[in-house]
């Protein structure tokens, strides 16, 4: 039952994940539209320069936008979601380990989940 429980709430976790995520994705997609736009506008009002320069512009103007497509994807990759080790989590939390502790029966725990429970228990 108790596997079950975690389980469940490792399952929400990740439902909860993956909704923020959709959320990230969908803001980063109109962002870099956005930028495009501009990036296309500005090339548009400075293409109004002598014959000999807009080659330049063009050439300027492609590598301003491949360095935006860059700068995205590798934004969007760090979104990815991968695998993080059991051991490498709290297991109350289920959150990966910002300060922990390890228990003298050697159990890891986040410092201060554990001591929020230990006052609870305590007081």
């Amino acid at each position: 039952m108790v596997d079950e429980i975690w389980q469940e709430l490792a399952k929400a976790k990740y439902m909860l994940w993956e909704h923020a995520s959709s959320k990230r994705s969908w803001e980063l997609q109109s962002l870099k539209e956005a930028c495009e736009t501009a990036l296309r506008e500005k090339h548009f009002l400075d293409d109004s320069q002598p014959e000999g320069f807009l080659d330049e512009a063009g050439i300027s103007h492609m590598k301003q936008l491949e360095v935006l497509r860059q700068v995205f994807r590798k934004a969007g990759e760090a979104d990815i979601p991968c695998e993080v080790p059991d051991y490498l989590c709290c297991k109350i939390t289920l959150d990966i380990f910002c300060d922990p502790v390890i228990t003298p029966s050697g159990v890891t725990y986040e410092r201060a989940v554990i001591l929020d429970h230990l006052q609870k228990v305590i007081c």
